[in-house]
């Protein structure tokens, strides 16, 4: 059956309507198609006729109202089968000059049957939206090695998953690219504080090798709260720090050529001034006992999270890229020289001064991330690439990005920062100095248990094994959820016991709407028509047509509902795509639970003695369950089939 795309057909019919009666030429994409917010004005609406009335200088509702009857008279129609039928029950306007579009029962059942193949493999070959075809790379998580996996890194982490499924089910290659920062002062701090415990513990290296995983990176994180600490109150121990850090790069250096054959880029060793106080063949054997505790850990994490990322690039590498290209556009204009550190002067454009190259020679964040974008590009040549981190460095980026412009505009174009707010607690903001941090582990750990401490007071009749299984999923999916269902750029704050409820606005919510469907669908057992569904759409639509008021046939209230709400899902992962907004997904999602949810309860489905609507029933009930699956899917939550 030829796919209707009921937004595309409104904009079309309205395009073509604007130009014939006033002359006007606009773009169909131009053309805003909504859903209004009140479901009585109708099933979709647009505010053309304000846009139209700036052209022609005439009243919008004058123009909302001629419009409206042009596609009245036009009477769109679509088949089903070999019939034809009205596309829309009514068009109407509202001022201050919307015209108002009610599709048709007709529609709706055309609309269903278009969606039967729906599934999260088969969408993207079909999509038409604005990214199909767009090389696009996201940069998110970005953890910093030798410390813990805290929610800052969390957060990006479960922003920058959605926001790649939702560009690829629109049709975009998306490539995923994790920059995980093993050189920097938290290396040395941590190593530090290595050092420190080992001769206070009275420990070797190799005493720790033989503990478990998670005992070694939790030795990482209490050294890094031990050198972080010592960082700020001592100035002698921040010295020995800042001497370790320059040991650091040169350990992560000569990693790297022993590992890959790195062919150095930098001479890190000159930078060493003065006799440090650990032997660098110590640093080094430290360091790289660290990154690989740190990286395995990660690993574990990702794999839970639902992340498989393309790209890895390390602070290690990418700083020797920053340092050769900043000092390559010092010698152009772009940066200059100040205290023997070079720095880019933002105060010309508006924005503040940063160091790119400090004045021990080291290049900082700031040369790192500007030449990471060049690095992403040679591995991966995009279309668009976004970065996905806290917004209390979105200042930080503009300089960067300013930076970037100067020296390859088309490059710093195509580069996006997206800043997301932060997650709070009810004793306030996170910090990540001392030991006293919420991990992402943690977090999720959290939450599974008190998913399960709920289902020790259910009738679940789960084993043990898929308790542990589904519980994870639940507490994974409650902790996404209540980052995903806000607005990207607002802080929140997460309240456990809200998060896990099967009640309201909640990831386990649509978790348990999508196994309440399965339930039904396992016990309807063999229920589909045997010659396919659009012979039964057609046979349906037929039925409707011939009602009368002695033979009244139709859809109830809540059936409507329901299918109205599940022909608004393609359009709302496009929007969401285009607006990069999992809110959008999220808002639609618990609106769909609640509608079947209503369906549910108030309409006979397996035990309704009418076979044509028993089937259409179950086929709604059936659309429910892959469209809540692959909504679910798109904010990186499983579904599980059992609750």
């Amino acid at each position: 059956m030829e796919s209707v795309d009921l937004v595309s057909e409104i904009r079309n019919i309205l395009a073509g309507l604007i130009k014939s009666e006033y002359s006007v030429e606009l773009k169909p994409q131009s053309i805003d198609v909504e859903r209004p917010g009140n479901e009585s004005w109708g099933d979709y609406a647009s505010n053309v006729s304000i846009t139209v009335s700036k052209e022609v200088k005439q009243s919008p509702i004058d123009i909302a109202k001629k419009l409206g009857y042009g596609v009245s008279n036009l009477a769109p129609t679509l088949k089903i089968g070999d019939t034809e039928y009205q596309m829309f029950e009514k068009v109407d306007f509202a001022t201050p000059g919307f015209i108002n579009f009610t599709i048709s029962k007709e529609t709706l059942l055309q609309q269903a049957i278009q969606q039967q193949d729906f599934s999260i493999n088969n969408f993207p070959k079909q999509a038409t939206g604005l990214f199909r075809g767009q090389k696009v790379l996201f940069e998110y998580t970005d953890p910093n090695l030798f410390k813990v996996f805290h929610i800052g890194h969390l957060m990006p982490n479960v922003i920058g998953e959605s926001f790649s499924r939702l560009m690829e089910f629109n049709g975009a290659e998306v490539k995923r690219a994790n920059y995980q920062g093993d050189v920097g002062m938290h290396v040395a701090k941590s190593i530090w504080g290595m050092f420190k415990k080992f001769e206070k513990e009275n420990i070797l290296l190799t005493d720790l090798e033989s503990r478990p995983l998670h005992d070694k990176v939790k030795f990482l994180g209490e050294a890094y709260a031990l050198g972080a600490t010592a960082f700020e109150e001592d100035e002698q121990a921040q010295k020995e720090i800042k001497l370790l850090n320059t040991q650091a790069y040169i350990a992560a250096q000569e990693f790297l050529v022993k590992q890959e054959n790195w062919k150095p880029t930098a001479d890190y060793k000159s930078l060493l001034t003065e006799e440090p106080l650990y032997s660098q063949e110590k640093v080094n054997e430290i360091y790289a006992k660290g990154r690989e505790w740190s990286l395995e850990d990660f690993e574990i994490l990702y794999d839970k999270l639902g992340t498989k990322f393309d790209f890895y690039l390390f602070e290690s590498k990418v700083g020797e890229y920053g340092l050769n290209l900043v000092r390559e556009y010092l010698k152009k204009g772009v940066f200059e020289e100040n205290d023997g550190a070079v720095i880019f002067r933002g105060e010309k454009y508006g924005l503040h001064t940063r160091v790119f190259i400090n004045s021990r020679g080291l290049p900082l964040y700031e040369a790192k991330d500007l030449s990471l974008a060049f690095m992403k590009n040679e591995l991966y040549p995009y279309d668009r690439s976004y970065i996905i981190t806290a917004n209390e460095i979105n200042e930080y980026f503009k300089v960067v990005l300013k930076a970037m412009g100067e020296i390859n505009p088309d490059l710093a174009s195509k580069t996006i920062h997206i800043g997301h707010g932060m997650m709070k607690f009810k004793q306030g903001k996170m910090s990540s100095r001392t030991g006293n941090v919420v991990t992402g582990v943690t977090l999720l750990e959290d939450a599974k248990s008190a998913v399960l401490e709920r289902m020790k007071i259910s009738d679940s009749n789960l084993s043990d094994d898929e308790k542990e299984r589904v519980a994870e999923q639940v507490g994974i999916g409650a902790v996404k959820y209540s980052i995903l269902k806000h607005g990207i750029s607002k802080d929140i704050i997460y309240d456990k016991d809200q998060a896990v409820s099967i009640i309201g606005d909640t990831g386990p919510y649509l978790q348990y709407t999508h196994a309440r469907a399965n339930s039904v669908l396992e016990k309807a057992g063999n229920w589909e028509p045997e010659g396919g569904f659009e012979g039964f759409f057609e046979e349906l639509a037929h039925r409707l047509q011939e009602s009368s008021p002695a033979e009244p046939a139709g859809l109830a209230e809540k059936e409507t509902a329901l299918l109205k709400q599940l022909a608004h899902f393609v359009e709302t992962t496009q929007k969401a795509a285009e607006e990069l907004a999992p809110s959008a997904v999220c808002s639609y999602l618990f609106e769909l639970a609640q509608r079947f949810n209503a369906f549910y309860n108030d309409i006979t489905i397996l035990n309704e003695k009418d076979k044509v609507y028993r089937t259409l029933r179950l086929y709604m009930t059936k659309q429910v369950r892959e469209t809540l699956r692959v909504g679910l899917w798109l904010l990186g939550i499983q579904s599980p089939d059992k609750l």
